[in-house]
């Protein structure tokens, strides 16, 4: 225990003398950028009408992701959401909008329009947080009985997939996404 306070005061002096360091090199030196701004301009990603949302509904800060149910980094990134989503609450609105990797993951246009139909219903993040717990296994089949786990109708479901009626809002996301 001794050993582990005596590193950490060591750390703490050099970090204390790195910062000192620094700022006695700042002051009174100016600097001059040549470099040109390579950032890319910023977006308004708006939220469509068909955009599963979360969390209080004009906040000060909105994430908005573009995502793939298909996708194990994807799925990464809901975790990630989730547990920004619990930590501040209300402070944030959230918004998931559908970017299904067609060439990569054939299944992911299918599980998009699944939560999209499920929305319908009132249970697009039940069925997102569903998909992604099943991303391996997303066939039409499969996707009816989370549906049926989740307590939706399973006709509705199944009508609404049927007939793609949840398909030109994942178009819309896409092509937003692509922007």
């Amino acid at each position: 225990r001794d050993d582990v306070l005596a590193i950490k005061n060591e750390l703490e002096r050099a970090e204390k003398a790195a910062r000192a360091l620094f700022e006695e090199l700042r002051s009174g030196t100016t600097v001059d950028s040549t470099l040109p701004d390579v950032r890319s301009p910023p977006r308004d990603v708006d939220l469509a009408p068909h955009t599963g949302r979360k969390g209080a509904a004009g906040a000060k800060v909105r994430v908005v992701e573009f995502a793939d149910f298909q996708c194990p980094y994807c799925s990464r990134a809901a975790d990630a959401m989730r547990a920004l989503a619990k930590r501040y609450g209300d402070q944030v609105e959230f918004g998931y909008r559908h970017f299904p990797l067609r060439g990569m993951h054939p299944d992911a246009d299918r599980a998009a329009q699944a939560a999209q139909c499920a929305g319908r219903q009132g249970k697009f993040w039940e069925m997102h947080d569903r998909l992604y717990t099943a991303q391996h296994g997303l066939d039409a089949e499969s996707i009816l009985g989370m549906g049926k786990e989740l307590g939706l109708d399973g006709a509705k479901l199944e009508g609404c997939l049927s007939k793609g009626e949840a398909a030109a809002e994942v178009e819309t996301d896409l092509q937003k996404g692509s922007e």
